[in-house]
């Protein structure tokens, strides 16, 4: 889906995920009476509008280091958090 500028924060470029998740911060921050436009915004902002390059390597570490720790959490008796259904009472 192509970001929408007229639809996200503040006009930038932001998919409409990056665009929630700012949204949510900013959210959070006003819920606890805490400024909002800080510099983490700003580094948060900064890494969706241009994020780091990772070369393959990196990905297929990145992915195996998750798969270790998703097998090391059920293992150890745990939920996998990401396929943990998130309305177990329904």
């Amino acid at each position: 889906m192509t970001p929408e500028p007229a639809n996200t924060f503040r006009g930038l470029p932001l998919t409409a995920e990056q665009d929630s998740e700012i949204r949510h911060y900013i959210h959070a921050r006003e819920r606890s009476s805490l400024p909002w436009d800080t510099p983490e915004l700003q580094a948060m902002l900064a890494d969706m509008l241009d994020p780091p390059e990772t070369d393959p390597e990196d990905r297929r570490w990145l992915a195996d280091s998750m798969g270790t720790e998703r097998a090391a959490v059920v293992l150890d008796g745990g939920k996998d958090m990401d396929r943990a259904d998130p309305y177990p009472e329904s």
